[in-house]
């Protein structure tokens, strides 16, 4: 039984796969398993994941005949999975070489209410890389659910090691969410055990415009989300007006604001809003504006943008 294993849903990036792949296989912790999910890929990405599987053990390569969205391709990785501990990469992400060993050192370390070990990631955008943000979880936090529930800090799934025995407990992702489902499942998660940074760089994280967190789709894993926590967030106002702020920011991104303006009413009827909210609110039909002018920007190599 190997003592990692790794699961990377993957579906028609054949660019960016093997760059993804050379990452997991280049790790200091060389005890794992790398089980690639393709997802109703054309030929030429499986053909990519075929090819590097052959060329090393300690891959398989799972081929789903059409697509069914990253919960489910995770999931099916899962079920194939052995060993005690389970890690996520993207097919457009990558780890620093220490991430497996780094993680594994402090979750072993940890008690037994830490369900995961994260770290933090370099954020790859237009050519420019900068650090994420970096959530602080401690072993000890006895609000970390009152945290994940307010979208109290982001811990990206691709620089967390977990323990398999939490995932069997809590359940794995929720096939019906083709976005948000890793903030699903942290929040799942959240309810019973607690999370441990790990302030060191391990991951390379890509952004880029055609990233399912910026999909329509995005909007309907939310709302799902926020349904299957409505009793939660009824008792905690907060953290209902924190869901309605981030789905006006996914609404004006993607140029619809009619109903960002009718998701701040909304939250109105919650909390009164902050200085903040009638400002985003009140500039969000220039948001579409904003983004083509940080991507003409980019282009240029004239700064960052606003």
């Amino acid at each position: 039984m190997p003592a990692v294993s790794v699961v990377m849903p993957s579906h028609d990036r054949p660019g960016t796969l093997g760059r993804a792949v050379a990452s997991v296989l280049a790790q200091t912790q060389a005890d794992l398993e790398l089980i690639i999910v393709d997802d109703g890929s054309a030929l030429p990405a499986r053909e990519v994941a075929r090819d590097w599987a052959r060329r090393d053990a300690r891959m398989r390569v799972i081929e789903r005949p059409e697509s069914g969205g990253p919960s489910a391709a995770r999931n099916d990785g899962l079920r194939a999975a052995t060993a005690p501990l389970v890690a996520f990469l993207d097919d457009d992400d990558t780890w620093l070489p220490g991430m497996l060993e780094v993680l594994g050192r402090a979750l072993a370390a940890s008690g037994p209410r830490v369900a995961l070990a994260y770290g933090r990631a370099i954020e790859v955008r237009d050519g420019r890389e900068s650090l994420f943000p970096f959530p602080r979880f401690g072993p000890a936090d006895e609000a970390t659910f009152d945290r994940a529930l307010r979208l109290d800090g982001c811990i990206l799934l691709q620089t967390a090691l977990v323990r398999r025995s939490v995932l069997d407990e809590v359940g794995l992702f929720d096939e019906g969410i083709r976005a948000c489902e890793d903030t699903d499942l942290l929040i799942r998660i959240a309810r019973r055990y607690t999370f441990l940074a790990v302030p060191e760089v391990v991951a390379r994280y890509h952004r880029h415009a055609g990233g399912l967190s910026r999909q329509p789709g995005a909007l309907d894993g939310h709302r799902r989300m926020m349904a299957k926590l409505a009793p939660e967030l009824a008792a905690r106002p907060d953290a209902l007006a924190m869901h309605h702020r981030l789905l006006i920011h996914r609404l004006y991104r993607l140029g619809r604001p009619r109903e960002a303006l009718a998701e701040f009413r909304a939250m109105r009827r919650v909390v009164r809003p902050a200085a903040r909210d009638w400002a985003r609110c009140c500039a969000g039909p220039l948001f579409p504006l904003r983004e083509r002018a940080h991507q003409l920007w980019s282009r240029l190599g004239v700064g960052a943008g606003p």
